[in-house]
């Protein structure tokens, strides 16, 4: 459940859980992608990175200023608000155009996603900068600059 996150896009597997629903020992789980020295030492330096104060610091105002960005657009393009935390957030479209927002967004290099038809959803990589962060909305203004109705899209 772990590893994902842990391995930063090296195979790694990771479990988590609390001693009195743990079915396993250490060392019992074992896996494909387990007891490779190499990879533990990436997770550890990945581990490490988290559990720093000043990383954690530096991602809230880079998360903070995406939020604002996100907040900003729905505003000029008439959406209705923004729902999330962090670096996972969906801005709610007026309408239910998510898809063609995407492809938009797609078209001009940026990876978003529609879970919903009036939802694109925005998650980006834990070690996102502002000048990414910053290009991500540009793309995402433009693509809903293109997509939603000039009258209901533009503020």
């Amino acid at each position: 459940t772990l590893g994902k996150g842990l391995g930063s896009g090296v195979p790694l597997s990771a479990l988590l859980a609390r001693e009195e629903v743990c079915c396993f020992d250490p060392g019992d789980q074992g896996g494909t992608h387990a007891g490779n020295p190499l990879m533990a030492a990436v997770g550890l330096r990945v581990l490490e990175k988290l559990v720093d104060p000043s990383f954690a610091a530096a991602r809230a105002k880079v998360a903070a200023r995406l939020r604002r960005g996100l907040e900003e657009r729905a505003r000029r393009h008439r959406c209705h608000g923004v729902e999330g935390r962090g670096f996972l957030l969906a801005l709610k479209l007026p309408l239910p155009r998510a898809a063609e927002v995407a492809a938009a967004c797609f078209d001009r290099g940026a990876l978003v996603n529609a879970p919903r038809p009036d939802r694109i959803r925005l998650m980006p990589a834990l070690t996102v900068s502002a000048g990414e962060v910053d290009m991500l909305l540009g793309i995402l203004s433009d693509a809903l600059g293109e997509v939603l109705p000039k009258g209901r899209g533009r503020g």
